[in-house]
């Protein structure tokens, strides 16, 4: 199902552990982030909850997440992956 003009497949809060292995898009705005040695976290809010975003260090577009701040309007495509 894809929402809001095609700008998303799922809001945070509609995610569940069915989703795990799905990819999916998001829009939304960036409560935090945080850089862990390499590893950027990102935590991404909408109207329905938040969603915790880990960024690949070995992905491109890394520096790119560095330079983002809190409040930025995003739109990521990722994969869901269960916590550790």
């Amino acid at each position: 199902m894809t929402t809001a003009a095609g700008l998303r497949t799922h809001r945070s809060g509609e995610l569940t552990e069915a989703n795990i292995g799905e990819e999916i898009t998001l829009c939304g705005w960036v409560a935090k982030r945080r850089d862990h040695g390499g590893v950027a976290f990102l935590d991404l809010r909408d109207a329905t909850g938040l969603l915790q975003v880990v960024v690949d260090p070995n992905l491109p577009g890394l520096d790119d997440v560095k330079r983002v701040r809190s409040e930025w309007v995003l739109q990521l495509t990722g994969t869901i992956r269960p916590r550790p």
